[in-house]
Formats: structure tokens, C-alpha cells, sequence
């Protein structure tokens, strides 16, 4: 499982995203909450994956 929330989730109103992440529609996220989530994706996990 990877939570994506957490990673553009804001400390301070955890209802919210980070406002640097949020495109303004306070729903989708932007280019940099879409970074901040790749980022929480392990790749080691991913290549432990079989592929079929």
C-alpha cells in the first residue's frame, strides 16, 4: 500500500492538501504533489513485481 494522501497531505489542516501541491480546485493535485508522490514510491518494491 502507498499513501498518497500523506504525502500532499498539510499537517496543520489534514483535511487539506498542502497548498503547494493543490492545482486550486482543493481536489486534484499539481505537478509537485504528483512528485511528492511518485517520491513515496519505493522501487525496490516495484521491481520485487512479477511482471506476467
Amino acid at each position: 500500500m502507498i499513501d498518497f494522501d500523506a504525502a500532499i497531505r498539510d499537517p496543520l489542516d489534514p483535511q487539506c492538501m498542502l497548498p503547494e501541491t493543490d492545482t486550486g480546485d482543493h481536489l486534484h493535485p499539481n505537478n509537485t504533489g504528483f512528485s511528492r508522490m511518485a517520491a513515496c514510491i519505493s522501487l525496490d518494491v516495484l521491481a520485487a513485481v512479477p511482471i506476467k
